[in-house]
């Protein structure tokens, strides 16, 4: 009886050496499989999570909390891992577990019971398994900065991400070997403490193109503000053209091309004029294009604002153009994070956009219309109004009014938050031809009955 005690006791004892909690090991993770020439998306969605990990927030900012590695002080290679060294940080007290989603969309903050405040990075692996060695594309997306390894070998890396719109934002084309491969992702939350999220897919390069096609609608130029060069992301395409023309007359300025590869840059731009340019990609046979300004964008609107302020118009026109200018105003103060290439990117398109959209209606041909009305009571509201090109005389009439998305969850109103989504239904008024009719609500402090009563 004392001896089955001892071994008793000795068991627990081991057991106590090395932790009592339930261990996750690879052979628990289900790979994602990619059968020979696959037709459609395959989701990743079982991953072991490692983290998160805590940073020193009074001697690290949490914008720079990215670049720590955290797997260097446990003698572990950021970019992959392998039985071994999952077991040794699990050996010495790092959480690490397993996550199965039944959509590939990972929301790492409900995973978090700490402070998050002081947390930053988190580590996912998965494993896909791939029947034959092929050309796919990742179709990838997450918040803020996240960094992607396959097998070793970086991907990408994305700092500074400021919206998450888009169904996949990069697109990376890879070898897949035969067998068993591992996708390695770092991924960090920023200073939003809301927003922790990736999501991975593995596409066939078509499928991969036409995500693309409809995400990128007016979002190909890395900088649409410009003085001397204008960098083009096609996605998953690696060859193409590009055109660089007068968006007053359509005169061609600039073109090039590019091969094995997916960005192009175009420069010796500065002799050009001052003024808004159409940047056009050409790829696969499809056809893209984005508005550009080059030149001082502010002294811009201060220019466009002079001119309406010169202008002699009824009090119905006057509302349009001031409700304009309030709107390219808020747009024009917001601010740019110029350590973030994401930061540049999202500001200035909202800026070209919707500075173009006020050049226009000074010149009488705008296609983006700033409108206001009275509701019942005298109260002034405000919409932006759309025509899509039809021949038809009498186009339906959409109406879309903001969601109920909470102050924190806006940067500076429902339109700016959310240009990706207004360019996809511009493109369809185009494509269908019907008329579509924005309410403002207020921007950033909109509420439902705000909007309600509009």
């Amino acid at each position: 009886m004392t001896c089955i005690l001892r071994i008793l006791f000795s068991g627990c004892f081991a057991l106590a050496l090395c932790g009592c909690e339930t261990k996750v090991a690879f052979s628990d993770l289900p790979p994602a499989f990619v059968p020979v020439d696959f037709g459609s998306l395959v989701e990743i969605k079982n991953w072991i999570a490692i983290g998160p990990f805590k940073f020193d927030t009074l001697a690290v900012s949490q914008k720079k909390s990215f670049l720590i590695d955290d797997l260097s002080r446990y003698g572990i290679t950021e970019g992959t891992i392998d039985r071994k060294a999952l077991k040794k940080l699990q050996r010495k007290g790092v959480d690490a577990f397993l996550i199965n989603l039944t959509t590939p969309h990972v929301k790492l903050k409900q995973y978090v019971s700490d402070d998050i405040k002081s947390l930053s990075n988190f580590y996912l692996v998965s494993e896909i398994y791939s029947a034959v060695n092929q050309d796919v594309t990742f179709v990838l997306d997450g918040t803020h900065s996240y960094s992607t390894w396959l097998n070793g070998e970086k991907l990408i890396e994305l700092r500074g991400k400021y919206n998450t719109i888009k169904v996949g934002d990069k697109f990376v084309n890879v070898t897949l070997k035969q067998g068993k491969n591992n996708l390695f992702v770092k991924i960090n939350r920023g200073t939003n403490i809301n927003s922790w999220d990736f999501i991975g897919y593995i596409a066939p390069r078509r499928e991969a193109e036409k995500i693309y096609l409809s995400n990128y609608l007016g979002d190909i130029v890395v900088d649409p503000i410009f003085n001397d060069s204008i960098e083009i992301y096609a996605g998953p395409y690696t060859s193409g053209r590009i055109e660089l023309s007068d968006a007053n007359n359509g005169q061609i300025v600039a073109r090039d091309s590019f091969s094995n590869k997916n960005t192009k840059l175009l420069s010796g731009l500065r002799a050009l004029d001052d003024g808004f340019y159409k940047a056009v990609l050409t790829a696969g046979g499809e056809r893209l294009e984005e508005i550009v300004y080059k030149g001082d964008f502010t002294a811009l609107i201060e220019h466009l604002k002079d001119s309406v302020a010169r202008m002699k118009m009824n009090d119905r026109y006057a509302d349009d153009f001031a409700s304009a200018i309030s709107k390219v105003d808020d747009v024009n103060e917001m601010y740019i994070d110029t350590s973030f290439v994401n930061s540049i990117n999202y500001v200035n398109r909202n800026k070209v956009f919707w500075g173009h959209s006020l050049y226009r209606m000074l010149q009488g041909n705008a296609s983006i219309q700033f409108m206001t009305y009275q509701d019942n009571t005298g109260e002034k509201g405000d919409f932006i109004f759309l025509v899509g090109n039809s021949e038809n005389r009498k186009n339906p009439l959409v109406i879309i009014v903001p969601y109920a998305l909470g102050e924190e969850s806006l940067i500076v109103n429902t339109y700016s938050s959310n240009l990706n989504q207004l360019e996809a239904e511009i493109a369809l008024a185009g494509q269908y031809g019907f008329a579509v009719a924005w309410i403002y609500a207020d921007g950033k402090n909109y509420s439902a009955s705000k909007t309600e009563k509009r």
